[in-house]
């Protein structure tokens, strides 16, 4: 299918104004990948309904879908070719629970890591998770490559902040694994194989993400090694001399 095909396929489902190509398409900041538009079509839906619909009508129409976020990986990862469609969910960017006491968030994926440091900043919390790219970067895109970022020695890696999440599969199915519980024992932890999964298995729709108290400082340290053995004694001593807050 060429890109009027395409768009005559999407537009009457989630609208034309949500079909971007041409010049519309060419105007746009393709960030750290400069392949990520080469396909000619981007969709920006603004519900999970409405990347349901988009998931049933590519499969049916045997077009690959690649979802986008922040287009900040430098991996080439939303890189499009023709006959393929991006899809970026920078229209789903609601925060729909804040909760100080059970110190959760959830929100939709295209929300951005700012975001959520800026509201969570005022009641005394953060997210585990932070990347130099947070104003740019999305929720989806933090969980499906599971970001590590400059804190993952003290709060884990992304797959460990986050309590659960909305997905949609190719076959339109909408996959409620959201999760507010810290303490869940509730059988197979099933959003664990799609955190990490790039869009392979399903697009992240929304996602809760656990907020830890900020620290009442933070100071930073230079230290010189003169080899690897060194390095990884300071670590070592690091990690027993401030234990969790290192």
């Amino acid at each position: 299918m060429d890109i009027s095909q395409i768009s005559a396929l999407f537009a009457p489902v989630i609208g034309t104004q949500n079909v971007i190509t041409g010049e519309r398409l060419a105007l746009r900041n393709t960030g750290y990948c400069a392949a990520s538009y080469d396909g000619g079509v981007l969709l920006t839906p603004g519900s999970a309904q409405d990347v349901s619909k988009i998931c049933w009508l590519a499969a049916e129409h045997g077009l690959a879908i690649v979802p986008q976020g922040g287009l900040t990986g430098l991996v080439q990862g939303t890189a499009t070719a023709p006959g393929q469609v991006a899809l970026s969910l920078e229209k789903m960017t609601r925060i729909l629970e804040l909760d100080p006491v059970q110190g959760i968030i959830t929100a939709e994926a295209g929300v951005t890591l700012q975001q959520v440091i800026d509201a969570a900043e005022p009641l005394g919390l953060a997210p585990g998770v932070d990347l130099p790219s947070r104003g740019s970067c999305t929720l989806g895109g933090l969980a499906s490559t599971n970001a590590g970022g400059i804190q993952a020695i003290r709060y884990g890696m992304a797959r460990d902040n986050i309590l659960g999440l909305e997905a949609v599969l190719a076959d339109d199915t909408i996959l409620d694994l959201n999760n507010t519980l810290l303490k869940n024992n509730a059988g197979y932890d099933l959003k664990q194989l799609f955190i990490g999964s790039e869009g392979t298995l399903g697009i992240i729709t929304k996602l809760t993400l656990r907020l830890h108290s900020r620290p009442s400082s933070v100071q930073t340290a230079l230290i010189g090694c003169a080899g690897t053995e060194d390095l990884f004694q300071v670590l070592a001593s690091a990690r027993k001399a401030f234990g969790g807050s290192l």
